[in-house]
């Protein structure tokens, strides 16, 4: 399940699912080896997170019995150029 939420410039994008939960420790590990030349290394989850880490100010996580919770937020920047 996925929402979007913008309030006093920030944008939270809270995403919520019921599988297996992350690995500890692996949301703080901002660097997530990967063998390029190994095929069977390209399917492995939680390579994407430290893009999202360099794309948003604030990633969390939370797992709880069987939910499991990532939120990113991001503050929006603009000026009065951009409404135009």
């Amino acid at each position: 399940m996925l929402s979007i939420n913008i309030l006093n410039s920030s944008l939270t994008l809270p995403i919520t699912d019921w599988h297996m939960p992350m690995a500890a420790g692996q949301l703080g590990d901002k660097n997530f080896p990967v063998d390029a030349d190994d095929p069977a290394a390209w399917l492995c989850s939680g390579r994407g997170l430290p893009i999202v880490q360099s794309l948003m100010d604030k990633v969390e996580y939370q797992s709880v019995d069987d939910k499991n919770s990532f939120t990113m937020s991001k503050q929006i920047r603009w000026s009065s150029s951009d409404l135009i």
